[in-house]
């Protein structure tokens, strides 16, 4: 038994705790932490530490609730404003300057809580005017808190660094508490993710490709061996340009991954080894390893604008921070060096077939498919001619609950068109009812027979709910009936993937990358819900770059 527990329970609870999560509890916190084992003993009703270890080893959402207690949960709104100032003056500008007006500027706030952090980015993109272009997603592992997040009531202390201006344009009063706007709450998506588990970057899951990520005072929570990995992955996780901010009382990554540090006045951000458009950042002397910390711009030089960056901004309202925005233009840069490993095992039969566009393996033969051939004929009265357009328009616009109202109707009237049902599926999902979006699934597929993006979204919506080998399968009857649609090799390879079977993945990802070598980087792959075969090739190379040296 550790030193300082009081009982060999509560060691033997922290020890699952830290396999788990990672999560380690420094003597400082060891009453803090039987406190918190006691009152998650009484909430699940066991009676003893052994109950509470069966629990946990057994029931996911109980070991999620009961890691809640051990974190800290409590946020406020523009929590260390000089972060929020240097995204507002430098970062969210220059990166939507370099950026299509089409292209969505992709956040994702990583330990979200209550929703404090990704609702502060949403309020910054609207004072950019720039607010339909924003992307933004927030996760945690305490489901309570996302659900207190997408409620959007805050109480007065967690506004207690909002200045007055910004509290009355955002918030309106509620009771005891502060509504949020509706318009912001639209802004952000939130899900549930576990830091800990290696299940990003992953189209699954939707979290790739960021251009910023914040995950501030959340590293500080994990062991050594942890912190690298999850450092490694979010690393992965950033656009060609992206940025990674941490908070103050993180440990500093440098020395665990391979990327580029830059020291702003707000702290040390992170960005992928030689990001695009870090020539801009770095210093006259080039590549700083080692050499320390050296000056970009000076300290006290004014931060650009918004118009400056070509942006319009709203300037007869309150600055979100209410700080000087001199303050925030230093930046500074260095580099360092690490390594990236990622160890698994596994094995997998191999078939190896031509489909046009050179060697595809780990697909099915026709006689290893359990595949429904009987494509049934839709039944019913067709639905009103205008029914499918309002359904695909409303998703196109991203009006989730209209598609729902729209597709239920559709469906109880009649018979909807493949791409309505699928919409209706895309819609559940993105607005994270994974389970209702597993049940239409299940009922266009029945109703309407398979279909090579219904089985892809099907392999999806299993993989998230922690099937992987019936997400495999899904994903393989998918590629039967269309060997050429890449987000069925991406949900296999990330299916193999989390079973263990590493050359399976890999074989998987390959064949995603023979096919996006044959279009070119602009166009929109199949079923991808607008990604562009570029994107998704940086995609393949990164997940085959996490895989490397693991066996």
């Amino acid at each position: 038994m550790k030193a300082g527990w009081s009982t060999a329970g509560f060691a033997e609870v922290a020890e699952l705790v830290r396999e788990r999560t990672g999560l380690v509890f420094p003597d400082s916190r060891l009453l803090d932490v039987e406190a918190a084992i006691r009152r998650a003993m009484a909430r699940l009703g066991a009676e003893g530490t052994d109950e509470l270890l069966e629990l946990l080893r057994d029931d996911a959402r109980a070991r999620d609730a009961f890691v809640s207690e051990l974190t800290i949960g409590e946020s406020y709104f523009q929590r260390d404003p000089s972060q929020f100032d240097l995204l507002r003056w430098r970062i969210l500008p220059e990166l939507l300057r370099s950026r299509p007006p089409d292209r969505p500027m992709r956040v994702w706030s990583a330990g979200c809580a209550t929703g404090e952090e990704p609702y502060t980015v949403a309020m910054l993109f609207e004072e950019l005017d720039a607010a339909e272009r924003s992307d933004i997603v927030g996760t945690d592992i305490a489901r309570q808190r996302l659900a207190d997040a997408q409620r959007g009531l805050y109480s007065k202390w967690q506004l207690r660094n909002t200045p007055e201006p910004v509290r009355r344009r955002y918030f309106a009063p509620h009771g005891r508490f502060f509504e949020l706007s509706p318009r912001i709450r639209q802004r952000v998506d939130f899900r549930y993710l576990n830091l800990a588990e290696d299940s990003f970057p992953s189209l699954t899951t939707g979290i790739w490709g960021m251009d910023v990520i914040l995950c501030r005072n959340v590293l500080i929570y994990f062991d050594a061996p942890t912190v690298e990995r999850v450092a490694r992955r979010l690393i992965a996780s950033l656009s060609e340009d992206g940025w990674l901010l941490l908070g103050a009382s993180d440990p500093a990554i440098s020395e665990m991954v391979d990327c580029d540090v830059v020291l702003t006045d707000s702290g040390l951000a992170y960005r992928r080894r030689g990001a695009a458009g870090a020539e801009d950042f770095r210093t006259a002397s080039g590549d700083t390893r080692g050499a320390g910390l050296r000056t970009w711009i000076g300290q006290n030089e004014a931060a650009p604008t918004a118009e400056d960056a070509g942006i319009a901004a709203d300037r007869d309202n309150a600055t979100l921070t209410g700080h000087d925005h001199a303050t925030s233009a230093g930046v500074h840069h260095t580099t360092s060096a690490g390594d990236d490993h990622e160890t698994s095992a596994g094995d997998d039969h191999e078939a190896s077939i031509r489909h046009g566009h050179g060697e595809f393996t780990d697909l099915p033969a026709a006689d290893e498919v359990d595949i429904e051939t009987n494509h049934r004929t839709e039944t019913g009265a067709p639905p009103p001619a205008n029914a499918d357009a309002a359904i695909l328009d409303a998703y196109e616009r991203r009006a989730f609950d209209r598609v729902q109202a729209l597709a239920e109707s559709a469906a109880s009237a009649g018979s909807m068109s493949r791409a309505a049902w699928t919409a209706w599926v895309r819609a559940q999902a993105n607005e994270g009812h994974l389970a209702e979006a597993a049940e239409t699934v299940t009922r266009a597929i029945d109703r309407i027979g398979a279909a090579p993006e219904l089985l892809y979204l099907h392999a999806v919506l299993l993989l998230q709910a922690g099937h992987s080998g019936d997400a495999a399968a899904a994903a393989r009857r998918a590629l039967y009936m269309d060997r050429s649609l890449v987000v069925a090799h991406l949900t296999l390879a990330e299916a193999q993937r989390r079973m263990g079977n590493v050359d399976g993945a890999r074989r998987a990802l390959r064949n995603a990358a023979l096919l996006l070598g044959s279009l070119k980087p602009a166009d929109v792959v199949p079923a991808s819900d607008g990604e562009t075969a570029g994107r998704l090739g940086e995609l393949v190379r990164v997940k085959l770059s996490l895989l490397e040296g693991a066996s």
